[in-house]
């Protein structure tokens, strides 16, 4: 059976492995602000909906909200370098939409996060 049918509760938050939006970090608030599936402690991008949660340089942010691809926490002129370096290419990092191809989508995602964090992520500090 599932989690929830055997009645496990991993994070001892009080809600079901099967109905929590968090099931490894205690989230009894199960906020999950991008409605994603995810909850917000445990989502690498907690303001845009990633329900794959695709983070291909392990930072902690989820590609969709990490622009900064040369990881100085910023999103800036550098980034775009390196997006430019890797355009039609299937670069997983550059790939910020996850269509496994680096193109003016992935561009179009930068330049809305230009000059600006990485995330939010409840995974990254």
């Amino acid at each position: 059976g599932t989690a929830q049918q055997a009645g496990v509760d991993r994070d001892l938050d009080g809600i079901l492995d099967g109905d929590d939006v968090c099931p490894s970090v205690a989230d009894p608030d199960q906020a999950d602000a991008d409605s994603d599936g995810r909850g917000d402690l445990c989502d690498n991008c907690m303001a845009v909906a990633n329900p794959d949660q695709r983070d291909s340089n392990g930072d902690g942010y989820g590609n969709r909200c990490d622009a900064d691809l040369n990881n100085d926490l910023v999103v800036n002129f550098a980034d775009l370098a390196v997006m430019k370096g890797a355009f039609y290419t299937a670069n997983a990092d550059a790939d910020l939409n996850g269509d496994n191809t680096v193109n003016f989508a992935d561009l179009a995602l930068l330049k809305a996060m230009m000059y600006q964090a990485p995330g939010p992520s409840g995974l990254a500090p």
